[in-house]
């Protein structure tokens, strides 16, 4: 029970340490513009968070608004009101702020928004308290959508971190190849071979041939024949048989005008996906 109660009181102390960071950084979100701009479907600021009638202006009233809040029967509108409160107790009232914090619903849509905009704003600021943070959740799903939103902020520089972090997240699921994308297309941008020898280690599926196609789409933009290139020199068929389709979905997507110009210098196999892909859409 000592233990236990010790390690309650660090998580605890944790938290607070992270919501005095989180205040930093709000003096320099005007810096972190891009991040917030790419990943605006995860993040809640308090300028889009629903208006209320009246915000609590003091720590009697805030505690309040608890009592009545862990009364709504509505799960919704218990998680938006919790939601409410964490906000407006995070200058005034931090110890609330937790106990509000840690009365949401694992997995509501609420606390996930919560827990990717701690993470990645704290991330800015010190990604190694970030990540004991994210270390310190109630559940595996709420660590991995920490430390996904924590590798999206480590990607805009060093997206290798950002990859082991993701390695090391251990949770499947929507949220995490959400996260893969979005790290692959920022290191394709910097340097688009490591990124393809990283998703080349991946099992055979949808993330890898979403990874590939991510690097494809970001790198045929500089460097077309250069991408050509490196497709028609992979060795493994597998491989080849995703970075073909990958581009020949690329090239689906552009404009009718790059079409023809792309599939001029594309592989056979490419061209040959390509019509597919033009046969399959004309059926529809």
């Amino acid at each position: 029970m000592a233990d236990k109660n010790k390690s309650m009181k660090i998580a605890h102390i944790t938290f607070l340490t992270l919501l005095s960071l989180w205040l930093v950084s709000c003096e320099k979100s005007k810096n972190q513009a891009a991040i917030a701009e790419q990943s605006k479907q995860a993040r809640v600021t308090k300028s889009e968070r629903p208006e209320r009638d009246e915000l609590a202006a003091t720590p009697a009233e805030l505690r309040e608004m608890m009592k009545r809040a862990v009364a709504i029967q509505s799960l919704q509108e218990r998680e938006q009101a919790l939601q409410e409160i964490v906000w407006n107790a995070i200058e005034i009232d931090p110890d609330l702020a937790q106990e509000a914090f840690l009365q949401m619903t694992p997995g509501s849509e609420e606390k996930n928004q919560l827990i990717q905009h701690f993470a990645m704003t704290l991330a800015g600021e010190n990604h190694e308290a970030a990540m004991q943070w994210a270390a310190g959740l109630k559940n595996d799903q709420e660590e991995a959508l920490a430390l996904n939103s924590i590798a999206l902020v480590l990607s805009e520089n060093d997206p290798v971190k950002a990859a082991q972090i993701l390695l090391d997240s251990g949770v499947a699921g929507r949220d995490l190849d959400v996260a893969v994308v979005q790290v692959i297309q920022r290191w394709a941008d910097i340097s688009p071979t490591d990124a393809a020898a990283w998703v080349q280690l991946f099992d055979s599926g949808e993330a890898r041939q979403a990874g590939l196609k991510a690097i494809i789409s970001t790198w045929i933009r500089a460097d077309p024949r250069g991408t050509m290139s490196w497709i028609s020199s992979l060795q493994r068929p597998e491989i080849y048989q995703d970075a073909t389709l990958g581009m020949a979905e690329t090239i689906f997507d552009l404009p009718k005008s790059e079409q023809e110009e792309m599939l001029q210098i594309a592989a056979p196999e490419v061209r040959a996906h390509f019509e597919k892909l033009k046969s399959s859409a004309a059926a529809r």
